[in-house]
């Protein structure tokens, strides 16, 4: 018996979110290579800044909220990388969990930086009939 959302699809309920011949398992596998890859990154800058004293991600990791940051940004890492696949914006290879990897932090910093920017200034009526 097939579901009234899944009519028509040929995909049971629930397979319809993923890419063609794609299983949930494959989804979690993605989900955990873009952590992994996370963790790695994280790691090649803490021993860059701990020898050389720069960060390319600019993270301080000589205080104690390393303990709550570097696990938030894997797993965020993780679902951004889930929600990029469920959204199909990326494919599920490994090129493209490296590249959600390192590159989502940026992208979040331009989605914060647009939503926190102040609104266009409407011209007032005073101004428009000059």
């Amino acid at each position: 018996m097939e579901h009234a959302l899944g009519r028509g699809r040929g995909r049971p309920m629930g397979q319809r979110y993923l890419p063609q011949g794609a299983d949930w398992s494959d989804l979690g596998l993605f989900g955990a290579i873009c952590i992994a890859v996370a963790a790695v990154m994280l790691f090649l800058d803490f021993v860059l800044q701990t020898t050389t004293g720069r960060s390319l991600i600019d993270i301080g990791y000589a205080n104690r909220s390393r303990i709550i940051v570097v696990p938030a940004w894997c797993l965020a890492s993780g679902v951004v990388g889930v929600l990029a696949v469920l959204l199909q914006i990326v494919q599920m290879t490994f090129l493209a969990a490296v590249t959600v990897a390192i590159g989502w932090p940026l992208v979040f910093a331009k989605i914060v930086e647009l939503g926190s920017a102040p609104p266009a200034q409407q011209p007032t009526t005073e101004a428009k009939e000059k």
